[in-house]
C-alpha cells in the first residue's frame, strides 16, 4: 500500500478582488448578508496563512457604485472610497485596474485614493493621467508574475473623462505581454475592468495569458 503524500504548500495564490464599488460593508437590502472590509480582511489573513506567497489584486470599480456620483450622496461617497483605498493599502493590494466608476471623483480623487492603496494603478490602453501604469511584475513566492490592466474609463458615460485616451486593448495587452515576458515574467494576468465580452474575447485571443 503506497503510503499517502502530504499536500505541499502552493507557491502562488492569487486573490481577486473585482467590484465592491466602494462598499465598505453589507448594504443590509437583504438577509444573511456577507462580506464587508472585515470580512475580506480575515478571508486574505487566512489565505496568507496557508500560502504565504498570496498575492491580492483588483479590477473595478472599486471606489464608487455609479460613473457620475449624486450629489445629495457625494460627500458619504468620497469618505467610502477613501476608507476602502486606506483599507486595500492594509491588506496590501499588488495592483489594480480602475473602471469608470472609479473615476466618478475625478482624478485627484483617483490619484490620491491610488496613493492610499499604494499599488499601481495600471491601464496599457489609457493614456492621459499621470497615476496610470501600463503593467507590472510582481515577484510571489520566487515567481514572476506579469500584471496588466486594461480600461474602459467611458463605459456608462459616452466617452472617456477629459484628458483621457483610450486606444485598441487588444494592442495594447499584445504588447505589455511581450515586454513583461522580456523582464522574465512567467505567469501573465490581465486586470480587465472592462465589459464582460470584451474581457472574454481577450482571454481567447492571446493564448499567453494564464488569468
Amino acid at each position: 500500500m503506497t503510503a499517502p503524500v502530504a499536500a505541499a504548500t502552493p507557491t502562488l495564490r492569487l486573490l481577486l478582488l473585482s467590484s465592491p464599488a466602494g462598499a465598505i460593508e453589507p448594504c443590509g437590502c437583504s438577509k444573511d448578508q456577507l462580506g464587508g472590509v472585515q470580512h475580506l480582511a480575515a478571508f486574505v489573513a487566512e489565505q496568507r496563512r496557508e500560502v504565504p506567497g498570496a498575492v491580492l489584486l483588483g479590477a473595478g470599480p472599486l471606489l464608487f457604485q455609479q460613473p457620475v456620483l449624486d450629489p445629495e450622496r457625494k460627500q458619504q461617497d468620497l469618505w467610502k472610497a477613501e476608507a476602502m483605498a486606506q483599507a486595500l493599502g492594509t491588506l496590501g493590494l499588488a495592483a489594480w485596474a480602475p473602471s469608470a466608476n472609479d473615476w466618478a471623483g475625478g482624478a485627484e480623487v483617483l490619484a490620491t485614493a491610488q496613493a492610499k492603496a499604494s499599488a499601481p494603478l495600471l491601464a496599457a490602453n489609457v493614456s492621459g493621467s499621470p497615476s496610470l501604469g501600463a503593467s507590472t511584475v510582481v515577484d510571489v513566492g520566487g515567481v514572476k508574475v506579469g500584471l496588466v490592466g486594461l480600461s474602459d474609463p467611458g463605459a456608462g458615460l459616452g466617452s472617456a473623462p477629459g484628458g483621457l485616451t483610450v486606444s485598441a486593448a487588444r494592442e495594447a495587452l499584445d504588447q505589455e505581454v511581450a515586454r513583461l515576458g522580456g523582464q522574465g515574467a512567467k505567469v501573465f494576468v490581465a486586470l480587465a475592468s472592462l465589459p464582460r465580452g470584451d474581457a472574454l474575447r481577450l482571454a481567447e485571443q492571446v493564448p499567453k495569458l494564464h488569468v
